[in-house]
């Protein structure tokens, strides 16, 4: 795109739909299409871009911003990139909404080294972008230049930023701009600037000094053209421009013969888990031990391909849990219980806002129900349960229970069994409980061998 050609995105322009149906297969609203497209490679490249965006709104729920700065990150970057007319608009666009995926569980962190380096988790802050490129460039179809303009984005022009200090043009173009972008979205969301100047006035301290001058003056060009301000500051506006710069971009491939979606899924839980120590691996045991589970009962392939991902990806709205109710050593009181019975319902809504995950957001939405009607969120009952969703309750409480917990010592695999049986109708199934104590011993014993030679 030339230079300047971000003015195509007139506000007072229709707005055009990103996923055309001529231009994406439908994505899958029944098991059945699920596990049919699911080897498609486009629909794969289509499953893999609904992730990211899941697994942003996700981080964003850490900090519960009133707009999801994930998105709004990404809006400036590519309209940045769109006025400076650079080639690789479709990295930033990813980075964006992934540039914080390494800093979960981490306080606030866009300062420069020199605080930092003094903070008590100052170790992990500064090396969050150098994970947190790592892992993007593990996702299938990343587009190239992500996880450069992630390991940059907290690299100041004067050389105060981290992880390397870089200076100047030693920094990626990428991850230039997405230093402007993060410093802006932060402007926005604490300051709430209430016109352009505003913004701007802020921001022209930090040109020379955070970002370069060349980057600033494109943004500062787009605010006075396009009156920003007040649709950067409205999520549904944010999210038709997002549309609208998404149809300039190109669209993810996945390479062919990868299990996009696995992988993207698993690296997906993977994060959800590493907010706290204790988690690290649940999701994708849970995942293993449901499929485990199913197919001991002879559930069908289709719902066994979605049960897995619904593992994967069940705990997402714990990201909203503070850290000081999740690490809580001692009994939560009944307030922060209340806090905790949310995730299910967090979870449900962000697979839901996809249209590719909304076939898992009922299962994963549904891993506290009792069989007995007395669980979480919405006290559902016997058949009233999705029938994976009775599955998986059984593989997370089985990992719980033989996991070390801060509020609990971790049982054996018997003793975990016992506790199944012992609730068999009431907590659980009572057809999950028999097929997950025909088959969890053998599959849980070398991971219990594993951990205790860890610890």
């Amino acid at each position: 795109m030339e230079p300047g050609a971000a003015h195509e995105l007139s506000l007072a322009a229709e707005l055009d739909e990103a996923y055309d149906e001529h231009e994406l297969p439908q994505l899958a609203i029944t098991p059945q299409e699920f596990a049919r497209h699911a080897r498609s490679a486009r629909f794969q490249a289509a499953f893999v871009e609904d992730l990211i965006n899941a697994l942003s709104l996700a981080i964003d729920l850490e900090t519960r911003p009133t707009v999801s700065s994930g998105r709004r990150v990404s809006l400036i970057a590519c309209l940045v990139a769109f006025e400076l007319g650079i080639p690789r608009a479709e990295a930033l666009y990813a980075a964006g909404l992934l540039r914080d995926v390494a800093a979960v569980g981490l306080p606030e962190h866009n300062l420069p080294y020199s605080v930092v380096v003094s903070h008590p988790k100052g170790k992990e802050i500064l090396s969050h972008p150098d994970r947190g490129a790592k892992i993007v460039s593990q996702i299938p179809g990343v587009a190239p230049g992500t996880e450069d303009a992630i390991r940059d984005h907290h690299e100041w022009w004067q050389g105060q930023g981290y992880p390397r200090g870089k200076r100047g043009e030693e920094i990626t173009i990428e991850g230039q701009i997405l230093r402007l972008a993060d410093t802006a979205d932060q402007i926005l969301r604490w300051a709430r600037p209430r016109n352009a100047d505003a913004l701007m006035g802020t921001l022209e301290q930090l040109a020379g000094v955070e970002f370069s001058p060349e980057v600033y003056r494109a943004f500062a060009s787009l605010l006075k053209r396009l009156n920003l301000v007040t649709e950067l500051s409205d999520e549904w506006s944010i999210s038709l421009l997002l549309r609208r710069v998404l149809r300039r971009l190109p669209r993810t491939v996945v390479p062919a013969g990868v299990d996009a979606m696995g992988t993207a899924a698993t690296i997906f839980g993977r994060v959800i888990d590493s907010k706290h120590a204790y988690t690290q691996g649940h999701s994708e045991r849970v995942a293993r031990y449901s499929m485990l589970v199913a197919n001991e009962m002879g559930i069908d392939h289709a719902d066994v391909t979605r049960l897995r991902f619904a593992s994967l990806l069940h705990d997402a709205g714990k990201l909203a849990i503070p850290l000081f109710i999740l690490d809580k050593p001692g009994p939560l009181n009944e307030r922060e219980w209340d806090v905790v019975r949310t995730h299910p319902t967090l979870t449900s809504r962000i697979l839901g806002s996809m249209r590719g995950l909304r076939t898992l957001a009922d299962v994963a939405g549904c891993h506290h129900e009792r069989f007995d009607g007395t669980g979480y969120p919405r006290r559902l009952k016997g058949e009233e349960i999705p029938v994976l969703a009775r599955i998986m309750s059984v593989a997370d409480a089985f990992d719980a229970m033989t996991s070390a917990r801060p509020y609990q010592p971790n049982r054996g695999i018997e003793q975990a069994l016992e506790v199944l049986e012992e609730n068999s109708g009431s907590q659980f199934w009572p057809e999950a409980v028999e097929a997950a104590v025909s088959v969890l011993p053998d599959a849980a014993a070398p991971l219990a061998s594993s951990m205790s030679e860890v610890a």
